[in-house]
């Protein structure tokens, strides 16, 4: 069953962030998506949220990773190198383009997969929901990664039309990794003990 979604008005900090350089314009209130699950805490934001125990609960295992780049008045270059900007050893390297704007892709967690999302041109919008409710991350600077950790619910949406997004990832393709069905997903997240020596809550 998929999650419900529903579109609401947000004011301040709440689970919407933009990893961009550019600024937000004066008096543009973003319309959020969020699903069922709707978890009102800061602790979602990009900026302060990595793997950590708290009371016995788990931080969404998301990070922000900044790519610095070189360059001059030829153009700009970023390096990714495993174990160095990119903290796993780089197995898989895929991209999406040419994704129209009224597409989803994702809609799915891996159970033991950890990877490394960039928007190498354009923007796209992340839903991410570890099970106690969603953040909303956009995308649109080639000079920041996305650090995904397993159990990890996703839904992109929003490609801009030039949009090409690679994802670096620490294991081959595995169809028996993922979990496509949303309800079977919050099932497995909430069941206990973490695969592969994650965190237990």
């Amino acid at each position: 069953m998929e999650p419900v979604i529903a579109t609401v008005r947000t004011r301040g900090a709440n689970g919407r962030v933009r990893l961009s350089a550019a600024g937000r314009r004066k008096g543009c209130e973003p319309a959020v998506t969020a699903r069922r699950n709707l978890w009102r805490n800061p602790r979602h934001s990009i900026v302060n949220v990595a793997v950590t125990v708290t009371n016995g609960r788990h931080y969404m295992d998301i990070q922000p990773i900044p790519l610095t780049s070189h360059g001059d008045s030829r153009g700009m270059l970023v390096a990714l190198e495993q174990e160095r900007n990119v903290p796993f050893e780089i197995r898989r390297v895929y991209y999406l383009f040419a994704t129209t704007q009224d597409v989803h892709r994702g809609r799915h967690a891996h159970r033991h997969l950890n990877q490394l999302a960039v928007a190498v041109r354009g923007s796209v919008t992340f839903l991410l929901d570890d099970g106690t409710g969603p953040c909303e991350v956009v995308l649109d600077d080639p000079t920041k990664g996305l650090l995904l950790g397993s159990m990890v619910w996703r839904d992109l949406y929003d490609f801009s039309d030039d949009c090409v997004l690679m994802v670096l990832a620490d294991q081959h393709y595995d169809s028996a990794d993922y979990i496509t069905d949303y309800d079977e997903f919050l099932r497995e997240v909430r069941g206990g003990q973490r695969v592969e020596g994650a965190l237990a809550w």
